[in-house]
């Protein structure tokens, strides 16, 4: 049979497999249809069985500790590593080891598709996954990908398994088109690979049909049009990195004749993410003021906000946006700003949510009113909006900007 690429799983196709429940499976004398294929007898096997015992958790070739999905038990090598969104505690009272497990299903979930974002159902059925939407099945299905994200360098293994970082790393394999495909367009493909479960990014959060691509050794984020959605994403990156507001680059691109926006991956091997929302938690849970972490990157803070009010992006939750942190898990920024795929929607009066962790309930236009004298400077107050189709909209908000810093500038 001929040789696969090796998977991130650390199995490969062959003529014979032994399953996990020790039944040797001879593939070559069974049905040959492509619904009959090794994916078929995996699918069988419960998830539960095969990762209820010690995991363990690696931040790149680090061991940073050993967690039993059975009794919550768990053994810290490198704490200094724990993920900013795990919460886990060394100890034999029963109350807290279920908490254990409940949070270890909670942050391997969050490293998976939500069951809500569209065609995610035929994701799932076509990998044979359960379509519950519980932490445990959606852990499980982390749990068989490794866990592994374009966002950090985190992920799992059985303690049986010998793989290394090199064996796993979704920056280092390659990333097959088959959940690609499925996630832009829905459609049922014939291919039935358990490998490409292993090579495939499945944390894509949100509702547009998206997926990566690798592509010119670089991943990309390409999402289908929903509601305008690709002409409102990419005029909205357009513009305000042309007035002066640095964000996430889309273009625009097409997949099977359809169109879809694009836009390069900001993480890397040594840069990673963590969400607003997530970071947050963790520094209530380890004493720390998120507000005054944030004031580190104020000036990255008050430009995406006025970004916002400008393009009227009304979608700014803090899961799409946070901080960007090194190897040594130190936070060294904000991401860009991404995810317009809802701009030009806010009204006058939209809520700004990022602020919420810090002024309360402020208008995205009252925080841009109230900040925009001390970035004026920073503005390309005169760029042509005429040539956009959301050029107007742009061009009445900058005139009330500039209207609250001189009254004749307009």
């Amino acid at each position: 049979m001929e040789d696969k690429e090796k998977s991130i799983l650390g199995e490969t196709i062959v003529p014979a497999v032994v399953l996990p429940n020790g039944e040797l499976v001879d593939i070559e004398n069974k049905p040959t249809d492509t619904s009959v294929h090794l994916l078929e007898y995996w699918k069988k096997i419960s998830f539960i069985e095969r990762y209820k015992g010690n995991i363990a958790l690696y931040f790149k070739s680090i061991h940073v500790l050993d967690f039993n999905r059975s009794n919550g038990s768990v053994s810290f090598i490198h704490p200094e590593y724990i993920p900013f969104g795990l919460f886990l505690k060394e100890t034999d009272e029963l109350d807290k080891r279920v908490e254990n497990i409940n949070n270890f299903n909670y942050w391997c979930a969050n490293r998976v598709l939500s069951l809500d974002r569209k065609y995610a159902k035929q994701i799932l059925n076509y990998f044979g996954y359960a379509q519950s939407s519980l932490d445990v099945d959606k852990a499980n299905i982390a749990l068989f990908t490794r866990c592994v994200s374009l966002n950090d360098p985190y992920w799992t293994k059985k303690e049986s398994e010998n793989l290394s970082w090199d064996d796993v790393s979704i920056f280092k394999n390659s990333l097959e088109n088959v959940v690609f495909e499925i996630a832009l367009l829905g459609k049922k493909l014939t291919i039935s690979n358990d490998e490409l479960i292993g090579r495939t990014e499945l944390v894509t959060d949100g509702t547009a049909p998206k997926a990566w691509k690798r592509e010119d050794n670089a991943f990309w984020l390409l999402k289908g049009d929903v509601n305008d959605s690709v002409i409102r994403e990419v005029e909205a990156s357009k513009i305000l990195n042309e007035l002066g507001i640095p964000v996430t680059k889309y273009e625009y691109d097409s997949f099977e004749e359809m169109p879809v926006s694009k836009c390069k991956c900001f993480t890397n091997e040594n840069v990673y993410f963590v969400r607003a929302r997530i970071f947050k938690q963790w520094c209530e849970h380890n004493g720390k003021a998120f507000y005054q972490e944030l004031r580190k990157y104020q000036d990255a803070f008050d430009l995406m906000n006025i970004g916002d009010y400008l393009v009227g992006n009304s979608d700014e939750h803090p899961d799409n946006w946070g901080f960007l942190y090194d190897e040594n898990l130190n936070i060294i920024g904000l991401n860009p700003t991404m995810d317009f795929d809802h701009a030009f929607e806010s009204s006058e009066n939209q809520i700004c949510t990022p602020t919420l962790y810090t002024r309360g309930t402020v208008s995205q236009k009252q925080i841009a009113l109230d900040t925009i004298e001390e970035y004026q400077d920073r503005i390309n107050w005169d760029i042509d909006l005429s040539k956009y189709k959301y050029g107007s909209y742009v061009e009445h908000r900058l005139d009330i900007l500039k209207k609250s810093l001189n009254p004749d500038r307009s």
